[in-house]
């Protein structure tokens, strides 16, 4: 038998990426040494629905503001993920329109 991440598990493990992966993307590696990977797969028991919700928009939050100020000559930029570089366009294998457009709050509600 597979095992199964919850909903909560994976918006959780997304977010930690997201801090991860943006938080100051171009000027430093993109797996962030103060990551807790593993405990992104915990949820632990006092965790309400509106935490997991609040914790992965701040990881939206820091997606666009890593993307707001970017212009066309950045995304040749080189920036590194575990030591390993890539060019601003291939980083994360989805174009900026892609990450704008998949924000999508209205999925949460209710």
């Amino acid at each position: 038998m597979t095992e199964a991440n919850s909903v909560a598990v994976i918006m959780k493990h997304m977010a930690g990426n997201m801090f991860s992966r943006w938080t100051d993307f171009l000027t430093t590696d993109g797996e962030k040494p103060n990551r807790n990977r593993d405990m992104e797969f915990v949820i632990v028991p006092k965790t309400t629905r509106d935490d997991v919700i609040a914790y992965w928009e701040k990881g939206w939050q820091c997606v666009f503001a890593a993307l707001e100020p970017l212009g066309p000559k950045d995304l040749g930029k080189k920036v590194s993920i575990r030591g390993e570089e890539h060019t601003g366009d291939s980083s994360d294998q989805s174009p900026v329109d892609a990450l704008r457009e998949s924000h999508r709050p209205d999925r949460f509600s209710g």
